[in-house]
């Protein structure tokens, strides 16, 4: 009898599922079939899977790949079917012929030098009927009553919202694809002539709550930390707000590659999460410690959470450590790439667009690079020295996550920095002990004059850190910039990549032949960007 192989994926279902969920939601995108090929779709591939019921052990073994088949065909489907709706809202969206438009922000505005910026859902009203018409970036004029413009605010205007305009440079960043994949259409510029604000709330009082949290935040970390540039980048560590981080320390962290840092993340909650299950490991002994633990990290990481503004990179950490935290409650020991797959899944159903955000998808590729490759690389040299071993382990840990988030760096930023190994083995530990010390004055900031110590030596880890960081982009050549890929390589890079991954850590060596294979087809699509460049 031929002994079964036994194969990576076989104890991880989400892992299975996920490509084809994935897949799905691109196809339904691009709108490649019709809710009447879906149905039938779906309904050839459950009549063939209750039709292998009636076969033979033997035949059922035989042609078992058919019912994979037809269970990815039905996972597909179901992932076009999600993103029907927001496209039949996209292929509605007209603006012509209608008398009045009501603008309802749905987040808080932001000062821009010139202008206040926010997002608005617009609904189009003409004879008494309502028609929605999708969300639009609105820009209002500083003499604009600021005080009136909060989250559910409403506006009525007469006029009417135009389409975001086009790129006009090949390769420059496509801002309208972008808003495109974040569900807005339209931009318009509202003031005192053609809009006025009423006295209705249309928000939700839960993000309403949100953003309350946010502002009292945001409102210490601008009161006790005395540098505005250091305040700025507080800010946008502990919440995500990056509305007021210098463009030129922005942009620094951007070409260091350490701008994730500076953004609340799984990096900073999985630090917390570590905190919490050190501290909680203490208190709890016995059978209590199974259950209550996990339940209590659990809630505490979802109010931090909450705190940080609920921003979807922190969402999305929350909902992977909460699944980890699950499966120690219910006794089941969970596999890592099968969690991540599985937050991604979760996640991806209940926020399809968030498939194309930019932030999504580097924080699952990192996270997956760091699962795939952060103990075969740290196992290469075992070093018997502790302080040696962790220095090793932190370098392997950045390459590892280098490596799958390189390709999206290609694709977006069209830039490669060179000295993101030196620059994250000081940032990341360094950022981390500022989220500390963040947390730290939100919590005595109703004690004024320890708030005011703690704000003076946060302050002097962020400049710290910063210097580090200009030092580093100030070193010539510290880039390789002007690298434009297509997305269609970058999706052929990652299938290299993980053959690669295969062949070398699972000794799949069957894969060989497709891993050669896949160089054509790459050559072939470089060659033809190249030629349609240079036309």
């Amino acid at each position: 009898m031929a002994r079964k192989v036994r194969r990576p994926w076989d104890e991880m279902p989400f892992l299975r599922i996920l490509p084809a969920f994935i897949a799905g939601l691109i196809l339904g995108d691009l709108r490649i079939f019709s809710g009447f090929h879906l149905f039938l779709i779906v309904v050839s591939a459950f009549t063939v899977l209750f039709s292998m019921h009636f076969f033979s052990s033997w035949w059922s073994w035989r042609f078992r790949f058919i019912r994979g088949i037809a269970i990815q065909l039905i996972i597909i489907s179901f992932g076009s079917s999600i993103l029907f709706p927001l496209k039949n809202q996209k292929q509605s969206s007209s603006t012509v012929n209608y008398l009045y438009y009501r603008y309802t922000l749905t987040e808080p505005v932001t000062e821009r030098p010139r202008s206040y910026k926010s997002v608005a859902y617009v609904e189009s009203i003409k004879n008494g009927a309502c028609h929605k018409l999708g969300k639009a970036v609105v820009y209002f004029p500083k003499n604009f009553n600021n005080g009136l413009l909060q989250y559910g605010a409403e506006l009525v205007s007469n006029a009417a919202p135009g389409p975001v305009s086009a790129i006009i440079n090949p390769g420059a960043f496509d801002y309208r694809s972008y808003l495109a994949d974040k569900g807005i259409r339209f931009q318009t510029f509202l003031n005192k002539e053609n809009a006025v604000i009423t006295t209705r709330f249309n928000g939700n009082i839960f993000y309403r709550w949100i953003f309350k949290i946010r502002n009292f935040l945001l409102d210490v970390l601008k009161k006790y930390i005395p540098d505005p540039k250091s305040a700025g980048l507080a800010e946008a560590l502990l919440t995500g707000y990056r509305n007021d981080v210098d463009d030129d320390m922005l942009q620094a962290y951007v070409n260091t590659g350490v701008v994730h840092v500076i953004a609340i993340s799984g990096l900073h909650l999985g630090l917390i999460y570590l905190i919490l299950s050190k501290i909680s490991g203490l208190v709890f002994r016995g059978r209590s410690r199974n259950v209550l633990q996990p339940i209590l990290v659990i809630a505490a990481l979802w109010i931090f959470t909450i705190l940080s503004g609920a921003s979807a990179s922190v969402v999305r950490s929350a909902v992977m450590f909460s699944l980890f935290a699950i499966g120690n409650i219910i006794g089941r020991k969970s596999t890592p790439l099968n969690t991540l797959a599985a937050s991604a899944f979760l996640l991806l159903t209940f926020q399809p667009q968030w498939l194309w955000d930019i932030g999504f998808q580097l924080s699952y590729t990192a996270v997956a690079g760091i699962l795939l490759l952060h103990k075969k690389l740290t196992n290469l040299y075992p070093f018997t020295n502790p302080a040696a071993h962790k220095l090793w382990e932190m370098i392997c840990l950045t390459l590892a996550a280098q490596v799958l988030t390189t390709p999206l760096l290609l694709l977006y930023f069209h830039r490669f920095p060179l000295l993101f190994l030196f620059t994250n083995l000081i940032a990341v530990p360094l950022s981390s002990i500022i989220l500390l010390a963040e947390l730290f004055l939100c919590v005595i900031s109703l004690f004024p004059i320890a708030a005011a110590k703690t704000g003076i030596l946060t302050d002097y880890l962020i400049r710290l850190m910063n210097q580090y960081v200009f030092s580093m982009d100030r070193i010539p050549h510290s880039n390789i910039e002007q690298v434009f890929i297509t997305p269609l390589q970058a999706i052929l890079i990652y299938v290299f990549l993980m053959l690669m991954i295969l062949v070398r850590k699972e000794n799949i060596k069957s894969l060989m032949p497709v891993f050669l294979f896949l160089l054509l087809p790459l050559a072939i699509e470089r060659a033809f960007l190249k030629h349609k460049t240079q036309q």
